[in-house]
């Protein structure tokens, strides 16, 4: 049987997860954001955060049959902690999902070139401005209406659950939202970073104009801004910022073809 978790229950499932430094797992964890469950003896748990449902603790099929149904019918990557759980996903899901490779990032303990940022932000034409989201009521109003920036916000509650957790920085062009960085998750000390361009104003550098900017501001406040790429494109611009990459992991998503309106997403540049 699988259960899900009090906030009081979260600390007796941390050792599953021992060793896994990925940032929405530690939002989970703390109790920032998502649902987390487990067997009934607590050995094997699922974390379930945004489009993220990690795996860890002893190989279970019963936690992937959980809500798989539901799963099969939205936008969601499974992270498996073992060869185990990469296994028995496969099993399970079979030809509706489709493996492919995420790429971690060390933490930067000796800290970022704010000079390097500043350059970078800096380099920003007079046609376009810079406003921080969580300031800005009618900014977030506007992204909450804008399909290909809605990662920025999707696990806040609101604006002022985002004006109190969150931070984003959003970049318009001539008044029109034509990219933007923001936390796609929190936990305590950071942030989990999503950028995203609008269509017809990629491959200009402004995602890294808005993520350069972004670092700068989580610096000033004291939050780590951590790096999880989804892609080669989004790994290759977190090095350009300063990051040093980790390693590579096996993750698994729900095949487009199971998901009616998934292609467009899919087809957008992802750099969470």
């Amino acid at each position: 049987m699988i259960q899900k978790c009090s906030r009081e229950q979260y600390s007796r499932l941390t050792s599953l997860f021992k060793g896994w430094h990925n940032t929405m797992v530690l939002s989970c964890l703390e109790g920032e954001m998502g649902d987390v469950y487990s067997t009934e003896e607590m050995m094997s748990a699922k974390l379930d955060i945004g489009d993220f449902c990690f795996f860890g603790g002893k190989a279970n099929e019963d936690l992937l049959y959980h809500k798989k149904s539901e799963y099969e019918n939205q936008l969601k990557i499974l992270v498996p902690q073992t060869l185990e759980w990469e296994g028995l996903i496969e099993k399970v899901y079979g030809e509706k999902v489709i493996s492919y490779k995420r790429y971690s990032f060390k933490r930067k303990e000796e800290g970022f070139s704010q000079k390097e940022l500043l350059r970078i932000v800096n380099g920003l034409d007079a046609d376009f401005t810079l406003t921080n989201m969580e300031e800005c009521r009618d900014l977030f109003d506007e992204v909450s209406r804008t399909s290909w920036a809605g990662d920025w916000i999707s696990q806040f509650s609101g604006y002022e659950d985002y004006r109190k957790r969150g931070i984003g920085t959003a970049l318009k062009y001539k008044g029109e939202l034509v990219a933007g960085a923001s936390s796609y998750a929190v936990y305590s000390g950071g942030i989990e970073i999503q950028i995203d361009t609008r269509e017809d104003f990629r491959n200009q550098g402004l995602g890294k104009i808005c993520g350069a900017a972004l670092i700068l501001r989580c610096l000033e406040q004291g939050r780590y801004p951590s790096w999880d790429a989804d892609n080669e494109i989004s790994a290759h611009l977190a090095c350009s910022l300063g990051y040093e990459q980790d390693r590579e992991y096996t993750v698994y998503r729900i095949q487009q073809s199971y998901q009616e309106d998934a292609d467009n997403r899919w087809k957008e540049e992802r750099q969470r």
